[in-house]
């Protein structure tokens, strides 16, 4: 895959944006697409065209249209929208009076699609809106000899020789017409392979608010990120697609040199995270918590504070009176991650009816401080346990025991039920089976997880070759396949979930969970990775196709 700055600079190179619109109107943005059949037929387009071919009114409107054109709707698509194609994004400017009223002007679009042969594509267009007027209201009329036709109130469409124009405001559709008949602006040429879209700010429209992430959960693992997106002045991403993989690349260009946040560094050195066969996903952070947690009253609002004081005072205790940003937090290295992995039960004495996900959180300790933070763990593990059967035993629950065992030399911590203790008693099959709450520390590794069976897994797999090798800042990495053999599983109860949810009737849920594992189905891995750096902040997503596998 070339580099990003590459494709962008190539992509803009092939495919230099016309903006047709008034001059009284602010550019917002635009997109150059190769081909919409080559984009319709991607790895996008796939899933996309399997939900529409699943519903029911799109087939309707298949067979009406070829009842009416003659014309397969699949080849009228190729026809209109299959080569070249620009898009434009325009806001009408707004005069001084008008912004102190408060009010906004809504963005508009113009589409401008090269075909093969104008005269075959406008008979079509005119079959087309024949059809469309059966159900919507069609006004046609003229503009300097062009005719365009008013669907409704929001589209205007009209063929000036090769090119088609449809657009949701008359001045861009006059603009455009204009600049073809005054040769200002010819069809639209061929582009770079894929989708190229750029947007930039005007004014600050498109700036974001930083502090938006109130959630202590949301704000230690976006708000970083959300900060150094609010200082954007443009958007740059590029779409590209084979046979087995799509790939986007964008490219947030800020204003801040280099984009980073107080607490989400910039990548040093690849950070290696433990993988195993049960992997189904892996979400990679690198934040300082003890930062973070410094700066967490400038960063949240008063209700949150109060919350995180409590919480403050809870973990001082559990601690044993330390500080939880200098003497817990500072001790973890700045990378971490939370893998989820199946869990098979095969050891287990009883399984439960639904089979969830193992959750297990992976990060590494500070040189030196191994010692200190490893007895700190223990400890506040144990303790935890402590409260927890605690509060359980109020309500009659059963408790857990924590017990030690040793797993390839490491010592695993873990919690298991003891479902005959409690006076209410743990029913077969109960989802509290899903959990063995369990610690390991392996040399420099703290792993904290739900499932003792995932966490000497991932013991197992640490100074193996099954690690992911990770430079970027921010990843979510997803095994579709994987997380869909496990949503098979339970396929029962997401079925009966979505009958309590939705009131649909057994045979109608079963479909749409059926439809849902069908689009998952046309996927095998799902990767966003995002990292800021000097020239703004980069995000690439990787989907793979099943056939991939």
């Amino acid at each position: 895959m070339r580099a990003l700055g590459l494709t962008i600079a190539a992509a803009l190179a092939l495919a230099p944006a016309s903006h047709a619109a008034p001059d009284e109107w602010t550019h917002l943005a635009s997109a150059q697409i190769a081909s919409g059949r080559e984009l319709w037929d991607s790895p996008l387009g796939r899933p996309i065209r399997a939900a529409l071919e699943a519903e029911e009114d799109v087939r309707k409107l298949r067979a009406g249209f070829q009842l009416a054109t003659r014309v397969p709707l699949e080849r009228a698509l190729d026809a209109l929208l299959g080569g070249p194609l620009d898009i434009e994004v325009h806001v009408a400017q707004q005069s001084r009076s008008r912004l102190q009223d408060g009010e906004r002007s809504d963005p508009h679009v113009i589409l401008r699609a090269r075909t093969e042969r104008g005269e075959d594509t406008r008979k079509l267009l005119d079959s087309t809106l024949a059809m469309v007027q059966q159900h919507e209201r069609v006004r046609r009329a003229t503009f300097r000899g062009v005719d365009y036709a008013r669907i409704g109130d929001d589209v205007l469409c009209c063929v000036v020789g090769d090119t088609l124009l449809l657009s949701s405001h008359d001045d861009l559709l006059a603009a455009a017409i204009d600049a073809l008949l005054d040769g200002d602006a010819g069809p639209p040429q061929r582009h770079a392979p894929g989708v190229h879209f750029r947007a930039q700010r005007p004014d600050g429209a498109l700036a974001t608010d930083g502090s938006s992430a109130r959630e202590p959960l949301a704000n230690l693992l976006f708000a970083g990120l959300i900060d150094i997106a609010s200082g954007a002045q443009s958007l740059d991403a590029h779409l590209t697609w084979t046979d087995e993989e799509l790939v986007l690349d964008a490219l947030i260009d800020t204003d801040a040199e280099p984009a980073v946040s107080p607490y989400a560094p910039l990548a040093t050195t690849a950070t290696s995270i433990p993988t195993t066969s049960h992997t189904l996903g892996i979400f990679f952070a690198r934040r300082d918590l003890a930062e973070w947690w410094r700066r967490r009253e400038t960063l949240m609002s008063m209700d949150v504070q109060k919350q995180l004081a409590k919480f403050d005072a809870d973990m001082t205790t559990l601690f044993s009176g330390q500080d939880l940003a200098e003497d817990v937090f500072a001790r973890l290295g700045d990378a971490w991650a939370l893998v989820v992995g199946r869990q098979d039960f095969a050891l287990a004495d009883r399984a439960p009816d639904v089979r969830l996900p193992g959750f297990c959180l992976v990060a590494r300790i500070r040189e030196g401080e191994e010692a200190a933070l490893k007895a700190t763990m223990r400890v506040a593990f144990q303790s935890v346990l402590g409260f927890v059967n605690a509060d359980r035993g109020e309500k009659g629950l059963a408790p857990f025991l924590v017990d030690a065992d040793v797993h390839d030399g490491v010592p695993v911590y873990a919690a298991r039920l003891l479902p005959d203790l409690g006076r209410t008693g743990v029913a077969p099959g109960s989802l509290e089976f899903n959990f063995t709450p369990s610690l390991a520390l392996v040399d420099d590794w703290l792993l904290l997880g739900s499932s003792a069976e995932q966490v000497k897994r991932l013991v197992s797999s640490i100074g193996s070759d099954d690690v992911e090798a990770l430079s970027s800042n921010t990843t979510l990495d997803v095994d579709v396949s994987r997380s869909l053999a496990l949503a098979h599983e339970n396929r029962s109860a997401l079925v009966a979930q979505t009958v309590l949810e939705k009131g649909l009737d057994v045979v109608a849920a079963a479909q749409e969970i059926d439809m849902l594992f069908d689009l998952a189905g046309l996927l095998d891995r799902l990767r966003v990775d995002v990292t800021p750096g000097s020239e703004g902040l980069a995000l690439r997503l990787t989907l793979d196709a099943a056939a991939n596998r």
